[in-house]
């Protein structure tokens, strides 16, 4: 209900890396998730269950995600950012900003991630259905509470490599 209204303008604060490097003046007040109990990191017979508040230094740690399609997704959250980033970022943030070059975003593509989402109904979407329209998924009070990568994506070999050019070439 907070995240519905318009007056005052109101976002979701999780991790706050993107909230805090924005310094958007139009944000008028923000909604603290942090009792909501959305880290977290299990199995089930679906998959594996990812809380949108986990944090990326989280995933990059994790037993259960370094096993995990070959450590693709710890891996991809390790190249994310700088350990004292990951310790705050959280995965929903991630996907929710959405940068391009995300690499956490490529590795949920390949294991065919679905995101649970409440708007307040509860409704789960493919990845790349919510990648290429987000704001229909996201809209006042929409939030991503949870990621789950299929049972099928477990036994899948992976690799993450980045070609790029150095100062020195």
């Amino acid at each position: 209900g907070l995240l519905k209204r318009t007056t005052p303008r109101s976002i979701p604060l999780a991790g706050g890396m993107w909230l805090v490097g924005q310094g958007d003046p139009s944000i008028q007040a923000v909604v603290d998730l942090n009792a909501l109990g959305l880290n977290f990191i299990k199995t089930s017979k679906q998959g594996l269950h990812l809380g949108a508040m986990t944090t990326l230094q989280e995933l990059a740690s994790h037993p259960c995600v370094s096993a995990l399609a070959g450590g693709l997704l710890a891996q991809a959250a390790r190249r994310n950012a700088t350990r004292a980033i990951r310790n705050q970022a959280t995965l929903g943030g991630t996907l929710v900003v959405g940068e391009a070059t995300s690499e956490i975003g490529l590795a949920l593509l390949v294991m065919e991630a679905r995101l649970v989402i409440r708007t307040p109904q509860r409704q789960t979407v493919n990845i790349e259905a919510f990648f290429e329209e987000p704001q229909d998924y996201l809209t006042p009070g929409g939030l991503i509470v949870e990621v789950i990568i299929p049972e099928s994506a477990v036994e899948d070999t992976t690799a993450l490599s980045e070609i790029s050019r150095t100062p020195l070439d």
